[in-house]
């Protein structure tokens, strides 16, 4: 077995443990939300002897522009609740690097890019 398939193997062996850890984990923070107090929206924390112990709580929420369109006019607009932000297109960025290199000089004295964490896919024959 080669170094490479070596690392590969306990690759495996540990992602599986991760997994059986991870879920094992979720199980009992599923079960100490049962047990202890918290709030619908928010932190709520229960000191113990040894540990103490904070619950977040809170909703995922996303404005439905259709809908939104809709109705804004039905309140006054200093009471909407939207935000717009500004945010980097990737595809027309690199498209700019390709096609319209004087272009991308420009623009990417505004962009920061930092690496992102490698990922890994291992798949057992």
């Amino acid at each position: 077995m080669t170094t490479e398939e070596k690392k590969v193997k306990a690759w495996t062996m540990l992602k599986e443990q991760e997994d059986s850890l991870r879920e094992k984990r979720l199980k009992i923070e599923e079960e100490l939300f049962d047990l202890l107090e918290s709030k619908e929206e928010g932190s709520k924390t229960t000191n113990m002897d040894n540990f103490k112990v904070t619950i977040t709580n809170g909703y995922t929420r996303k404005l439905d522009i259709d809908e939104w369109k809709n109705v804004c006019g039905l309140i006054p607009e200093e009471f909407w609740p939207q935000k717009i932000t500004v945010s980097l297109d990737e595809k027309i960025y690199k498209d700019l690097k390709e096609n319209h290199p004087e272009y991308y000089k420009i623009a990417a004295q505004a962009v920061t890019a930092k690496p992102k964490k490698p990922g890994f896919k291992v798949v057992v024959l």
